[in-house]
């Protein structure tokens, strides 16, 4: 094979040899098409490790000296790559224009037209990205990068929020090409924009068509039952805390993140699946007081986990409020105001930072949730220096609050 060498050379990271290989190859043969598996091998070698300017020079200089060579298609393809290695898009663009405006045959035009897309997209023109995606599916629809094409607009919608057109793409990306790759993402993401919709039953039918489907990747079966369980978790608080269907569909929820948890266990999904059902056994405590236990004990090894410092902080608030449930159904003052203290620990934990471990820093949104409760505790409790202190800390951390933090030490400098 005539790009053999041009391969090894690649591969062996010898870019002068690669270039020599490239140059004879473009020397004598040039009319014919010996040369084009080396010009993508050429075009398309790693960036990182080879100079795409030095490739681009040779590949530039051939098209000067044969303009008209049935390898100028080829040539402006592998030109139009070492562009998008420079990230320079816009020229990448350029080339697949000139390339698509010599009409090269039907393989060339739609690998041509495809990656054309993707530049366009990469130049920060979304609206003609999709527009190009769009007219590749309706032009190429039995195309190797058909499916790709379908999947980056299925992507774009749901990234746009229009969640019911990029759920009809799902749709089609899995219907029109039952043996892509990508189909159970798409159906996963179908899933996704369903519930995004608040069509909790029919999110449902896509989770399970994932989870009853032995072919499925474990990966997608996995968040598929993570997501069966928020929406039997969203079913359940439409319906209210008193309602014997939400206690149901609460105990269907836990069951899906307890087999994620168990059946998954090498995956970081499980970790989140133990989070997610500590939630659960929250809201069962307002059915069955004793599911507070439960809650606790999850929440519990969650922070002791490995999880991510969302993770385990969104763990120790949600203990918190356990503790804060469990000390208003308390009878002895002394358990209640033990109870009440554990509550405010935790909360001060993710406030102060002191949940963090080695390189990690606290996570935004949890701290105002924690820093809001732990204030609304000390003011309960009429614990004024503890205010003014929380006041100072949610004042430096989040400015945005500082305003009515301000507010609260003034009115309590005096107390």
């Amino acid at each position: 094979d005539c790009a053999l060498p041009i391969y090894v050379a690649g591969e062996a990271k010898n870019e002068t040899a690669a270039t020599a290989a490239m140059e004879q190859l473009l020397r004598d043969f040039p009319e014919g098409t010996l040369a084009e598996a080396g010009l993508l091998s050429f075009g398309g070698a790693r960036a990182r490790e080879a100079s795409p300017s030095g490739r681009r020079r040779v590949l530039e200089d051939f098209l000067k000296h044969s303009p008209d060579s049935k390898l100028t298609p080829a040539v402006r393809l592998a030109i139009a790559r070492t562009c998008e290695q420079e990230r320079a898009w816009t020229n990448a663009v350029g080339q697949y224009d000139e390339l698509l405006a010599a009409s090269p045959e039907p393989t060339m035009q739609a690998r041509a037209e495809y990656y054309r897309a993707l530049a366009v997209w990469h130049t920060g023109n979304t609206t003609n990205a999709l527009d190009l995606f769009t007219q590749f599916v309706t032009a190429h629809p039995t195309n190797l990068f058909a499916p790709l094409a379908q999947w980056w607009i299925a992507q774009h919608y749901f990234g746009e929020g229009d969640f019911r057109e990029a759920e009809v793409h799902c749709q089609k990306l899995a219907g029109n090409y039952p043996t892509s790759p990508l189909r159970h993402e798409a159906i996963l993401l179908a899933g996704r924009a369903a519930f995004a919709r608040d069509l909790h039953a029919e999110a449902l039918g896509y989770f399970t068509n994932l989870t009853s489907d032995a072919s499925c990747p474990a990966e997608f079966q996995a968040q598929a039952l993570f997501a069966s369980g928020d929406a039997f978790m969203s079913m359940a608080k439409s319906l209210g805390e008193t309602n014997e269907t939400a206690q149901a569909n609460y105990r269907e929820a836990a069951k899906r993140f307890i087999h994620v948890s168990e059946v998954f266990t090498n995956s970081p999904i499980a970790l989140l699946a133990q989070g997610a059902l500590g939630r659960c056994y929250f809201q069962l405590g307002a059915f069955d007081p004793a599911q507070y236990e439960f809650a606790s004990n999850t929440l519990a090894r969650v922070i002791e986990s490995p999880a991510p410092v969302a993770a385990r902080s969104e763990a120790e608030c949600m203990l918190a409020l356990v503790s804060e449930k469990r000390s208003q159904l308390e009878a002895f003052q002394s358990v209640s105001v033990d109870l009440w203290r554990r509550a405010q620990d935790h909360y001060l934990n993710v406030v102060y930072g002191t949940n963090l471990r080695d390189g990690e820093t606290s996570d935004p949104f949890w701290v105002k949730f924690a820093g809001l409760k732990a204030l609304n505790l000390a003011e309960a409790r009429q614990l004024w220096p503890q205010v003014i202190k929380l006041c100072d800390t949610l004042s430096e951390a989040l400015p945005t609050l500082k305003p009515q933090l301000e507010k609260k030490q003034i009115g309590r400098a005096h107390v």
